[in-house]
């Protein structure tokens, strides 16, 4: 065998044991998610999230996403990944406030008036709730939001407390906050999981659904509705979080790089996601729905009415002292 010949066949061993230790080196994880691939949340973890992370990890952390509810939803989420079968998921705020129930407390109606307060209290309370999500097993990596939910409606147009008498409403969670809200507003509830909610508005088993435009854009629900009545009734968080044991098979060198690049990219994913809300609002306007906005004194009213729900589920849904340091941070900023 020629000198050439050797110098070939070693260099071949060569890369092929190079190549093979690099592929040891790598580490693939398994997330899943509700939103449709290219709607959205979705959108933004693609275009944001994921070439952040992949350049965080020097491309030898990859991430094998399931969209658009093809391993169920929340509740089967949080299901597989205590059996292993998930290594994280993007989640809405039911999946949240499983994951972390003293985030229920953010649910609370009326409670922010904006956005803005939604971020100043994110920023202070991140690592509080990061800690709490921590003893039950989990990591959040982005806090960030599902929406302040908007009703829609299929014959009936919300203008006043009155209306609600009128409707049977899908899509909102079988909590405390939301069972007494139903009770408060007096509104029949048909409590469903995520993804029976297209099926039981399409057999007309319901007549209204409370949740975020993106979802009922990317989910085509806008063609049954006539009506949207855009109300901050309740903000609903989301997040995107990690098993402590997925968390720890990652390269401890890796852990700061990663938390530094959510803690930049976190508030830009935000701000698009609220852009894109805005873009699925109008673009429901233009395809023929109907914006119905109620009065300041209906909405006085119906503060009033769901005031009780925040002392009757104190201390049940989540401790006193964490919706007191909540109100703080929201009296503060409102002080600035």
């Amino acid at each position: 065998m020629s000198w050439i010949n050797k110098l070939l066949i070693a260099i071949m061993i060569l890369t092929l044991t190079c190549s093979q230790v690099s592929a040891k080196k790598k580490y693939r994880l398994k997330f899943a998610t509700m939103a449709p691939k290219a709607v959205g949340w979705s959108l933004q973890i693609r275009n944001i999230f994921m070439p952040a992370f992949e350049k965080a990890t020097e491309g030898n952390i990859s991430i094998k996403w399931y969209w658009g509810g093809l391993k169920g939803d929340d509740i089967d989420y949080i299901r597989l990944m205590k059996e292993g079968k998930l290594d994280g998921a993007a989640l809405a705020g039911h999946g949240v406030t499983m994951i972390c129930p003293e985030m229920t407390a953010l649910g609370l109606p009326f409670l922010f008036r904006d956005f803005d307060e939604v971020d100043y209290v994110r920023k202070h309370m991140f690592k509080t709730f990061n800690e709490l999500a921590d003893k039950a097993g989990y990591k959040f990596l982005f806090w960030g939001d599902q929406d302040f939910n908007q009703i829609y409606t299929i014959q009936h147009p919300l203008q006043s407390i009155n209306d609600f008498n009128g409707i049977t409403i899908t899509g909102w969670y079988n909590t405390p906050i939301e069972m007494l809200m139903v009770e408060k507003l007096h509104i029949n509830l048909v409590p469903v999981r995520t993804m029976e909610i297209n099926s039981i508005l399409r057999q007309r088993k319901a007549n209204a659904y409370i949740g975020p435009a993106l979802w009922v854009v990317g989910c085509q629900l806008y063609t049954l509705f006539q009506y949207v009545t855009p109300l901050k009734m309740q903000y609903s968080p989301a997040a995107l979080i990690i098993t402590k044991k997925a968390w720890q098979k990652i390269p401890q060198k890796y852990h700061s790089r990663i938390q530094e690049m959510l803690s930049d990219k976190g508030l830009e994913f935000c701000k698009q996601a609220r852009i894109d809300t805005k873009r699925a609002l109008m673009a429901m306007d233009k395809y023929g729905l109907k914006t119905v906005n109620m009065s300041q004194d209906e909405i006085v009213t119906m503060k009033k009415l769901c005031q009780p729900i925040w002392t009757e589920t104190t201390n049940k849904a989540f401790s006193e002292s964490i919706l007191k340091e909540i109100q703080r941070h929201i009296q503060t900023y409102r002080n600035q």
